[in-house]
């Protein structure tokens, strides 16, 4: 006689001379025929993966609930974002190499430290849902409490048709605009706005980008927040 231990007790396995009966400890698993002989130990391990299946699928509550506990909990952010009203007439930037680039109007972001921690390394993206935000400003910091307006998306400085929704591509090392700025349309559409900080968790805005079109040139954009 064999037995094989478990968790909740030994599964007693009979010889070949005693049997052809594999017992389970528990009442609750039923009950498995394996035959002995040539083929046992597959049978055996046959047994074991039956086992395992009947206990996964008969403790449904306990397996998620393990799986639940392993996921950290969701901080808050201690950044808030709205959006101000309309587009505002922004003054020329200038790019990477100090040329400069035509005046805008521009959708801002305000965003809020509504913490106590001074937030450090705090970056402001843009971009679809499930796709890798796009960052459209620089590092910044927050002390509790601060409020800043931060450019997120341009337009050109004209209201007829043609009027384009854009942002600017940024360097990667100092987050500077690429010279000439080159820019990324936009397309009227859900957005994500997304503000990353070295001290908080980062905090999500939707974003709906609307346009008028004129024989398929779009004019009269417009922002809103989703939520």
């Amino acid at each position: 006689m064999v037995s094989l231990p478990t968790e909740e007790g030994n599964i007693v396995a009979l010889s070949k001379e005693e049997g052809m009966m594999l017992v389970p400890p528990t009442e609750h698993w039923g009950q498995f025929l394996v035959f002995t002989g040539e083929m046992g130990l597959l049978s055996v391990g046959a047994a074991w993966v039956i086992i395992f299946v009947v206990r996964l699928v008969g403790a449904p509550v306990r397996v998620y609930a393990a799986l639940q506990a392993t996921i950290p909990p969701e901080r808050k952010s201690d950044i808030e974002i709205a959006l101000n009203d309309g587009a505002a007439f922004e003054s020329p930037r200038t790019d990477a190499e100090g040329n400069e680039l035509p005046a805008t109007m521009v959708f801002h972001a305000r965003v809020t430290n509504t913490g106590e921690k001074f937030l450090e390394k705090c970056q402001v993206a843009i971009g679809r849902e499930g796709a890798v935000p796009y960052p459209v400003s620089g590092l910044f910091d927050l002390r509790s409490e601060e409020p800043k307006n931060v450019a997120i998306v341009h337009l050109d400085n004209n209201r007829g048709p043609g009027n384009r929704a854009f942002i600017y591509m940024l360097q990667p090392n100092d987050q500077k605009i690429m010279a000439n700025g080159p820019s990324l349309l936009l397309s009227p559409g859900e957005y994500d706005v997304r503000v990353f900080s070295a001290g908080s968790a980062p905090a999500v805005l939707r974003v709906n980008l609307e346009a008028d079109f004129d024989k398929g040139r779009p004019h009269n954009w417009r922002m809103s927040a989703c939520n």
